[in-house]
């Protein structure tokens, strides 16, 4: 009897061993960087994203799953029930972004397609969304990530020429308020869907001078039992065609939608600049609530009960963002921020630099922590 324990005892520390060497491999690729300051928003212009935006408005969902890769990951259903689906919802954009997998775009018809992917299979969540990449990676690190290897996942990424959002930052744990304030290199942020709301990271990201567009996702897994349609971007472009819609959310002309019961069609008339730095936002209806939120997420401004708000920067705001709704509603717009009328200060135009004493260094201890494992290893095999 004791000498089954011993036996099973050694075959379990083997498999663990053997685990924690597969998983510490990818580690070895590790790039410790440096990241820019973190630094409030600052200049004496103020941008505004919705002052030129064209007026027609178009649906979009980048974020959908189906049955892929044989049924190991969590889809379900066909491809081909996407595309039909959202469209007869009056939908423009419904991409399926299935894990390390590209749609097809003849799945697509009758919507206009764009490939995306769901790229990450880390245990703690910290996934983004690869929007029209050469081609699909499976580059990641499975067990914990800081930012240097969410920083160099977002790297491998952009290498790829895609644009990339960070999927729902607050859930599963992946994305800290620190790892916000530091990671650069992205595109839109994942803010509202069906696994979390990600406004107050989205803050932390904002408060440290990473400009960012919002992005809302029903992230199903099953259009037949999710509940879809509540998470939807409104973007408008000057045409439908699948270039024209991502040239429009490079300037931030969207905004992002969550409606409880999937029907709600209030929506954003516009954002615009009056004397001084004062704004008025307004939308087509009446609603409960507009918030005006500033830095570190503190309530700025706040009216109830009407369709309309004027605002204004004080001299302490560097940016102000707005949301808006009622018990069925939320509508979340993309910042204002101060910036000095040249450079606008996106996170994915900022740059994190490799630090090389700490990067060996690290690469060091993954190669020390993987000759431990090996001859723990070797002791069991030894063992009689």
């Amino acid at each position: 009897m004791m000498r089954s324990l011993k036996a099973s005892g050694r075959i379990l520390g083997l498999v663990i061993s053997g685990l924690l060497l597969l998983a510490c491999v990818p580690y070895a690729r590790t790039v410790i960087y440096t990241f820019p300051p973190s630094t409030s928003f600052a200049g004496p212009l103020i941008h505004n994203p919705y002052a030129h935006w064209p007026s027609q408005g178009y649906k979009a969902n980048f974020h959908a799953h189906t049955e892929a890769w044989g049924g190991l990951t969590n889809g379900h259903g066909p491809e081909t029930a996407i595309a039909a689906t959202y469209a007869d919802r009056g939908y423009t954009i419904a991409c399926v972004s299935n894990y390390h997998r590209l749609g097809d775009p003849a799945k697509a018809v009758p919507l206009p397609f764009i490939p995306v992917y769901e790229h990450g299979y880390n245990v703690l969540k910290s996934h983004c969304l690869a929007i029209s990449p050469d081609h699909v990676s499976f580059f990641d690190f499975p067990l914990m990530q800081g930012a240097s290897q969410q920083q160099c996942v977002i790297e491998h990424l952009r290498a790829l020429h895609a644009v990339v959002a960070l999927a729902h930052p607050a859930f599963g744990g992946g994305r800290s308020a620190a790892d916000m304030k530091d990671l650069v290199g992205y595109h839109c942020t994942e803010v509202l869907s069906a696994y979390a709301n990600s406004t107050s990271l989205y803050d932390e990201a904002l408060s440290a001078g990473r400009l960012s567009w919002v992005m809302s996702n029903d992230d199903i897994h099953d259009i037949e039992h999710d509940h879809a349609f509540r998470f939807l971007n409104v973007i408008h472009a000057r045409t439908a065609h699948p270039d024209s819609i991502m040239a429009a959310y490079a300037k931030g002309w969207n905004y992002a939608v969550q409606r409880t019961d999937g029907t709600s069609d209030k929506f954003l008339l516009g954002c615009e600049a009056l004397a001084g730095d004062s704004f008025v936002v307004r939308f087509s209806a009446p609603l409960d609530s507009i918030r005006v939120i500033g830095q570190g997420g503190v309530l700025r401004h706040h009216a109830t009960a009407t369709d309309s708000l004027r605002f204004g920067f004080a001299p302490d705001d560097n940016y102000l963002r707005v949301e808006a709704g009622d018990p069925e509603l939320l509508l979340l717009l993309n910042p204002l921020v101060r910036y000095d009328g040249r450079n606008l200060p996106l996170a994915a135009s900022l740059t994190a630099v490799p630090n090389s004493p700490l990067t060996w260094a690290y690469r060091a201890g993954v190669l020390l922590f993987g000759l431990l494992n090996i001859l723990f290893i070797r002791t069991l095999f030894r063992k009689r």
